[in-house]
């Protein structure tokens, strides 16, 4: 069982409720797929954009490593056939970066600790849900159909959407955003589906929640139990049509 995605799909096999999943062999998070599939590394490394080590986290850098030197498509062409692979499209949200023609993911922690789109010289943000975002994704992630149809991957799409509410009542994104940022996703899933053979999570009226005591802070995309609770039953039914 392998995730391309976010912890929104990660979380899932945290949660004790509901049915017992297998256990995460691989996890790629903080990368969009108009970064990690781009053919050309990115032409700095992390040590030189953040050489006083403000990026503490191991995991957080080793995510950026590998959006940099687009590894993703090595360790994915290493997968065993016939392997589960969980999409998520949530850290999509993030813009991309573009140094001299080169593409980067411009995650969370690169924008809070690097500011690099101010200090880099030759440098454009590429904004996220953009025509060019977009077309950028759509090539990437044909790239990474190719390779899955060899593989004969087995893909699930968690076709989740960003939280309005959070479980006390309150708005916790204005509206517009949240509505934008569906829209986004649920354009992403409409040619994630066109493109390859996948199974979805989500019915679309399933309703989001999102948790304020989530361990990750309040955020619409940190959801409450029960939705990773449906997340969990709805895999393990998938899993088990396909044996």
């Amino acid at each position: 069982m392998s995730i391309i995605g976010s912890c929104v799909s990660r979380d899932a096999f945290d949660v004790k409720a509901g049915p017992q999943l297998p256990n995460v062999k691989f996890y790629a998070a903080r990368t969009s797929f108009g970064s990690a599939f781009v053919k050309e590394r990115f032409p700095l490394s992390l040590s030189e954009i953040d050489p006083n080590g403000t990026i503490a986290s191991q995991w957080q850098r080793r995510m950026i490593e590998r959006d940099f030197d687009k590894t993703l498509i090595c360790a994915l062409e290493q997968f065993q056939r016939h392997d589960t692979v969980i999409l998520d499209f949530i850290d999509e949200r993030f813009d991309l970066l573009c140094y001299r023609g080169y593409i980067a993911t411009y995650s969370a922690e690169l924008r809070k600790n690097t500011n690099m789109h101010n200090t880099l010289d030759g440098v454009r943000l590429i904004q996220s849900g953009s025509h060019e975002h977009v077309e950028r994704w759509i090539e990437g992630f044909c790239r990474f159909a190719t390779i899955a149809d060899k593989l004969s991957l087995r893909l699930v799409l968690n076709n989740c959407r960003w939280a309005e509410y959070t479980d006390t009542g309150e708005r916790v994104a204005p509206e517009e955003y949240v509505v934008r940022s569906n829209s986004f996703l649920r354009n992403l899933y409409d040619i994630a589906r066109n493109t390859c053979d996948l199974r979805t999570i989500y019915d679309d009226d399933h309703e989001f929640v999102a948790s304020s005591k989530h361990k990750w802070s309040t955020a619409p995309f940190h959801y409450t139990e029960d939705s990773y609770i449906v997340f969990k039953e709805r895999l393990v039914s998938i899993l088990e049509s396909r044996q």
